[in-house]
C-alpha cells in the first residue's frame, strides 16, 4: 500500500485516559476512503496514573501508546508522536477533543486533496450550556481573525491535519514554549511564512469534552501571559501586535500596569461569583459571555504583569 495513503493521529495525553479512550473509539468509527489506513499514536506525558494502561486495554491493533519518562509538555509530546508516525498525513487532536461525525477524517482529507497544505478543523462545546456557547463564540472569532489577518493567526492544534513531511520540514512544535499557550500559533505562522496554504475544514468538527471551570480557564490565561507570550512576541512581533492578546500585554502597553491591580481584584471577585452561575437562566447569555470574556482578558493582563503566576499567588 502507498504510504502516502497513511493517516497517523497523534494525541498527547496527561492524566486523561478515559477521555483519550473516547477519542480513540470515535476515530475508529470514522469512515476511511479506500486504500487509506489509520494509525493512532497516544503519547502519555508521564501521567503516572494508569492512563496509558487504560488506553492500551482497548486492545486495538491500530493504537500505539508511547510513554515519556518525565513530563515534557504538549509540544514535546506531539513532536515525539510525530517522530514515530508513518509518512503521509498527520492529524493532531487533543485528548479531550472527540470527532463528532463519521465523516470527520474524510472532511480533513478533502481539504488537503483540494490543494491546501494545512486543514484546520473546528471545535464545539460538549453541550448546549454556557461553555458550548463560549467555545462557539471563540471559534467564530478565530475564523474571523483568519479571514482578516491570515488563517495561521486563528489556528489551533486541538484539531489540525497536514502532512508529516511538511511538519518535519517546518521543525515541528517549538519545545521552548513551556506552559499553556501560543505553541500552535507559532507553528502555523512558520508554515504560513514558508508559503503553505491553510484552509478551514468546516465539516471536520470535534467536541471538546473537558469539564471547563471559569477559575481553571482564567489560571491558564494568566499562565499564557507569562513566558509563552514573551517567546511568541519575540519570534512574531507583528502577529502578536495584531491579535487581541498583544493589546492586553502590559509589556507592550505600559499604561495597563496602572489598572492591573484593580482589574485583577475585580476578576477574582467575578470568578467567585460567576463560576457556579454560568448556566443560570436569570442572567442573559449575552451578559454572561461578555462578563467572562472581560474576566479572561483581565487574567491575561495579570499574567503579563506577574510573569504568568497563578491567580492564587497574585
Amino acid at each position: 500500500m502507498n504510504t502516502a495513503a497513511a493517516i497517523t493521529v497523534v494525541i498527547p495525553m496527561f492524566r486523561s485516559g478515559v477521555l483519550t479512550a473516547a477519542v480513540v473509539e470515535a476515530l475508529h468509527a470514522c469512515r476511511l476512503p479506500p486504500d487509506y489506513r489509520l494509525k493512532i499514536i497516544v503519547v502519555d506525558d508521564a501521567s503516572g496514573d494508569g492512563s496509558g494502561a487504560l488506553v492500551s486495554r482497548l486492545g486495538l491493533p491500530t493504537v500505539d501508546v508511547l510513554t515519556l519518562e518525565r513530563n515534557a509538555g504538549r509540544s514535546a509530546a506531539r513532536n515525539h508522536g510525530a517522530a514515530h508516525a508513518q509518512d503521509g498525513y498527520l492529524l493532531f487532536l487533543d485528548s479531550d477533543c472527540v470527532p463528532s461525525d463519521p465523516g470527520f477524517l474524510e472532511a480533513h482529507l478533502a481539504v488537503l486533496e483540494s490543494g491546501a497544505n494545512v486543514s484546520m478543523g473546528l471545535v464545539d462545546g460538549a453541550d448546549d450550556g454556557f461553555w458550548h456557547a463560549y467555545q462557539a463564540g471563540a471559534t467564530r472569532r478565530r475564523v474571523r481573525a483568519s479571514e482578516a489577518q491570515g488563517i495561521a493567526i486563528g489556528g489551533s492544534s486541538q484539531n489540525v491535519m497536514t502532512t508529516r513531511k511538511l511538519f518535519i520540514d517546518t521543525g515541528g512544535f517549538d519545545e521552548g514554549y513551556q506552559g499553556y499557550g501560543f505553541e500552535d500559533r507559532d507553528l502555523f505562522l512558520r508554515m504560513a511564512n514558508s508559503g503553505h496554504a491553510f484552509q478551514w475544514a468546516h465539516c471536520a468538527r470535534v467536541v471538546h469534552r473537558d469539564a471547563l471551570e471559569l477559575r481553571k480557564v482564567c489560571e491558564k490565561m494568566a499562565e499564557a501571559g507569562g513566558a509563552p507570550a514573551i517567546r511568541f512576541q519575540e519570534k512574531h512581533p507583528e502577529a502578536y501586535r495584531l491579535i487581541g492578546y498583544g493589546k492586553l500585554d502590559a509589556r507592550c502597553r505600559p499604561w495597563l500596569r496602572s489598572i492591573e491591580p484593580l482589574s485583577t481584584r475585580l476578576a477574582k471577585a467575578a470568578i467567585a461569583m460567576l463560576d457556579k452561575r454560568l448556566n443560570s437562566p436569570w442572567i442573559p447569555l449575552a451578559w454572561r459571555l461578555a462578563l467572562v470574556r472581560a474576566v479572561v482578558a483581565a487574567c491575561y493582563l495579570c499574567g503579563t504583569v506577574n510573569g504568568g503566576l497563578s491567580l492564587r499567588r497574585t
